[in-house]
């Protein structure tokens, strides 16, 4: 009787058994891999907006129109302010859902955005920097800041915008 060649299924199992561990640990080294280069497109995302907004700004000056200083929400659909955001050409991906803080002179002094590709925390934008995903006050850092009033002080909403942005990156 002839002999047979091939693997015994204790074999078969150990390789089994040792690629299953292999794929344990590089599972969640590939995922944050992928989860760091969603992040770094995120933040590309966020800086290409600010200068696409800056750029459509001057460009409004330089055609006569001004444009107003404030807190400008993306999701905004009604209004004067709405069609700002709206006619800003962009490459890339715009923003979900968020604001853009702008000052007089038509330069972005903060901003908090969150895109679609990037389900982390929202990505905050504060005077030409752009800081860590904002994981402490994820939430409430993508609501639109209001002017406020308190204890004989006044701030405007944009003064609010940058405040809240440095605190959620912790500057």
């Amino acid at each position: 009787m002839k002999r047979q060649k091939g693997f015994t299924l204790i074999e078969l199992l150990a390789v089994i058994v040792i690629l299953a561990i292999i794929a344990l640990i590089a599972t969640p080294m590939i995922m944050d891999v992928i989860d760091k280069a969603k992040k770094g497109s995120a933040e590309a995302s966020m800086n290409g907006y600010v200068d696409a907004i800056e750029k459509y700004s001057v460009i409004g000056q330089l055609d006569a129109v001004t444009v107003s200083a404030g807190v400008y929400d993306v999701k905004e659909t009604n209004g004067e302010n709405a069609n700002f955001l709206k006619n800003v050409d962009v490459k890339g991906e715009k923003p979900t859902e968020g604001w853009v803080a702008i000052n007089n002179q038509g330069y972005v002094e903060a901003a908090a955005l969150k895109f679609k590709s990037y389900s982390g925390a929202p990505i905050v934008y504060v005077k030409e920097s752009v800081g860590k995903a904002a994981t402490k006050n994820a939430d409430t850092i993508l609501t639109k800041p209001e002017a406020t009033t308190g204890e004989g002080t006044t701030k405007t909403a944009i003064e609010v915008a940058l405040e809240n942005a440095k605190a959620a990156i912790g500057q």
